[in-house]
Order: C-alpha cells, then structure tokens, then sequence
C-alpha cells in the first residue's frame, strides 16, 4: 500500500500486517532499526557506508558465491531518493532521476551475482589496470568470474568496447543503424558478439521490473533506510529466481504472477 499506516486502517486493514502488532510498535521498531552499533563506530571514521556495511558486505559474498550463467551483463541501478543525503545522485536520463545509484553484475535471468554502491571516486581494480571509472567498476565486479576473454573494439556511433569469454568478431552481420547525416537507417558490418550483446544485455533492466512491481515503500528520514528495505526486495527477487531456476525441470508451472 502506498501508506504503511493503512495496513492499519479501518478501511484497508490487513490481518497479516496489523495482526502481528500494533502500528505504534512497529514504528518504534523502524525508528530504531540499524544494521551497526554506533556506540562501537570509529571516532574519525570515514566509510560513507557504516551504517550497512556489514549488510553490504554479507551480500556480496554470498551473491558471489552463486554460479554464474555464461550470459551476464553489468548495467546501473538507481533505487528512488529525494531525501536528504551526500550518496543521492542525478540521472536525468532515467525514470527515476533522484536516488543512490548502484553497479550490478547479473544473468539475463535477473540473478544477482555482484553489485556495488556508488559513494566516492571508482578506485582501481586491485592487480588490475586503470581503465578510468567505467573500466575500473567492471573489473572489480567481474572479480570472482573466469578470465580468458577476448578484447574487440567496434564503432558504431562511437567506439564501443566489448568484453567476451567466448565471442568473437565472426561471424559478422548486418546491423541496421541510423545514419543522422542522411537521416536514414542503413545497414553496417557488425561483429558477433555485438549480435550477442544486443540479445542478452537486459538483465539488470530485468531485475528492475521484478523489484518495481512490489517495491517496499516505507517513508523514513534516516538515508540507510532507503538501501536498506533496497536489500530487503533485492533478497526477496533473488530467492524467487533461484527458486525458479531449481523447479525449471519439474511439471510445476510457474509465472511472474
């Protein structure tokens, strides 16, 4: 519901919800509800995260721990906030333009097997080299996946660099494109693994749909909150996927519904 509180309300009460307690109960539980001691934090301590760095910390390992798909993709994810907090980035070309933006590693499935959230400057990939931020985020997500990759540079409007471990050049195709000049679309050599690329590179756009369509929406002032109850859907899509993915050989049909 749009509103916690009409969980409780005569109009719209929910047994399920208001049943387990009082709403003035549940309301001190949020207020009061932190992923660290703040007594224990370090006086001159400068992790913009603490506050869920161990929440954080403890998903990455056990998200890395999956094994990966031989399709996956890496795109960013902005989880909407407009309140106050240093973390909130603009993205004006997303539909959500106000919130923290994170880095996810997922199949095409919408599985989750690394992310990372934005705070400061993108640092380079230990043992690797600096291939400024964007270079720099794939290879520190791409960590715990095989190397042995191909390197193929292709330019459509503009360079465009891809990364395979097993595509390659050719086969080549033909790719319709826009020609702004001549304001046309025409026909150009494309490489295989951008065939690949363009079939196959929806998957965190996919994660985003599932977590849409049932996202919490729980008003608080506290800027954790936010990436907290984020973590929260993230698990709850997860589960449901990998539950997906170990039924998909029985006779049970199972839908988005």
């Amino acid at each position: 519901m749009p509103s916690t509180r009409l969980y409780w309300s005569k109009e719209f009460y929910f047994e399920k919800v208001a049943g387990t307690m009082p709403v003035n109960r549940y309301e001190k539980i949020k207020k009061f509800l932190h992923c660290s001691d703040n007594q224990t934090r370090p006086k001159n301590c400068t992790v913009r995260l603490y506050k869920i760095r161990s929440l954080v910390d403890h998903l990455q390992k056990q998200f890395s721990n999956l094994k990966p798909s031989e399709l996956l993709c890496i795109d960013e994810q902005i989880v909407p906030f407009k309140g106050k907090s240093g973390l909130k980035q603009y993205n004006p070309k997303k539909p959500k333009k106000w919130g923290y933006k994170l880095y996810v590693l997922s199949g095409i499935d919408g599985l989750i097997y690394n992310f990372q959230v934005h705070t400061d400057a993108i640092d380079v990939c230990l043992n690797q080299p600096n291939l400024k931020a964007s270079g720099n985020i794939v290879l520190t997500l791409l960590q715990h996946i095989p190397r042995n990759k191909w390197a193929i540079k292709w330019f459509d409007n503009r360079g465009v660099t891809l990364l395979s471990t097993y595509e390659s050049v050719n086969p080549v195709s033909n790719v319709s494109r826009l020609d702004r000049k001549a304001n046309k679309r025409v026909n150009v050599v494309g490489p295989s693994i951008v065939t690949t690329y363009n079939m196959f590179m929806g998957g965190v756009d996919l994660l985003d749909g599932f977590l849409s369509l049932h996202r919490i929406s729980i008003r608080s002032k506290k800027w954790y909150h936010k990436l907290l109850f984020h973590f929260f859907d993230m698990v709850v899509v997860q589960s449901w996927i990998l539950y997906r993915r170990q039924n998909e050989g029985n006779t049970l049909k199972l839908s988005s519904k």
